[in-house]
């Protein structure tokens, strides 16, 4: 929004953080600082910089600083506005991003700016309308859409939120924020696609590789995946009861543990069951993403939750069958331990992904 040539420093600081290197542009802004304190631009990107690392208070103290030095800056002031909501402090961003729209009524950016906050204090129909003037000023833009996209949700009209980010895809094929709010459409559908969602989150990964938002999703998806094969689990004790019970009933002495045959049947159902669910579900995969989702049980909490109470459910399934059935001790040890580790391990699992999306909001 501004026409002010630009030290070399400053538009180096600028690309830097244009390509995803916030820290290092900050540093570069330190040093630059120390010698224009009055650069009220430099102070702006500062502020920018601190908002691309998450570091709220940073990033609010820097354009109050701007403003200080220009108070007719309208990005310092959007920045404001953005840490400040950030900080809870709604209202305040409110009249932050409406003194930024009053210096440049005509650009875009406050427009933005101001339906993020307003949807933040809770005002989504006027949220709405600032998001609409956003993009008839720039159409051409993305940035715009995703103010009219959130301030659709927060209206609860989840389809044409939807629609919205496919109208980015038009202007932008590979924008990863839009793919990546796909994929978090479809894992907020109870009966959303997860392999669709796999699909766009590869696309997102792979424009921004350092997303937080998408590598977030990510482990949700592996978690969702082995969260359905619980009832495989699941369905392995039952395999082993069934083949007891059939067992049992074939025998005219009492049982003390499962014949060979039956073993070797209750066995095979178990493992042909992993092993179909283990190949439909490697083969729906994107090919460039089954590498990481098969790291993901050793790195995520969710999925390794989940993975070892289906692993444990299973291990005790085999248990029944193949070990002696000395007593009802034993027998009860087995079946309780492994349908109950398995609950357990996804009420776990489900409390940490709601942390960590809190986390990364």
């Amino acid at each position: 929004m501004s026409n002010q040539t630009k030290h070399p420093d400053v538009a180096r600081a600028e690309a830097l953080l244009e390509v995803g290197r916030p820290e290092e542009a900050r540093a570069l802004l330190y040093t630059y600082l120390n010698v224009h304190q009055h650069d009220a631009v430099a102070w702006t990107l500062t502020a920018a910089c601190f908002i691309d690392m998450r570091k709220w208070g940073g990033a609010l103290n820097t354009a109050e600083v701007a403003l200080r030095v220009n108070p007719e800056h309208a990005m310092a002031h959007i920045h404001r506005s953005t840490a400040l909501l950030k900080l809870g402090r709604a209202r305040e961003a409110v009249a932050a991003a409406r003194e930024a729209g009053r210096l440049a009524p005509h650009h875009w950016l406050p427009h933005a700016a101001l339906s993020h906050a307003l949807r933040g204090a809770g005002a989504f129909p006027e949220a709405l309308a600032a998001g609409e003037e956003s993009i008839r000023l720039a159409p051409e833009q993305t940035v715009p859409y995703f103010a009219r996209y959130f301030a659709l949700l927060a209206l609860g009209e989840r389809e044409r939120a939807m629609q919205t980010m496919h109208e980015v895809l038009r202007i932008d094929p590979g924008n990863a924020n839009a793919h990546n709010n796909l994929a978090a459409d479809r894992l907020d559908d109870k009966g959303g696609d997860l392999f669709a969602a796999t699909e766009d989150l590869a696309i997102a990964l792979a424009h921004n590789p350092t997303s937080q938002w998408s590598r977030h999703n990510l482990e949700v998806i592996a978690y969702r995946m082995l969260r359905r094969a619980r009832w495989l689990a699941l369905g392995c004790l039952l395999v082993a009861l069934a083949a007891m019970v059939v067992a049992d009933a074939a025998q005219e002495e009492k049982l003390t543990r499962l014949p060979l045959p039956y073993q070797l049947a209750a066995l095979a159902v178990m493992a042909g069951g992993w092993a179909v669910w283990a190949a439909r579900t490697y083969l729906k995969l994107p090919p460039r993403m089954r590498a990481p989702m098969r790291g993901l049980p050793r790195r995520s909490y969710p999925a390794g939750a989940m993975a070892f109470g289906a692993v444990w459910c299973t291990l005790c399934a085999v248990l029944l069958v193949v070990t002696p059935l000395l007593d009802t001790w034993a027998f009860a040890a087995f079946l309780h331990a492994g349908w109950g580790v398995l609950l357990l391990s996804a009420a776990s699992a489900e409390r940490e992904v709601r942390r960590r999306a809190q986390a990364v909001r």
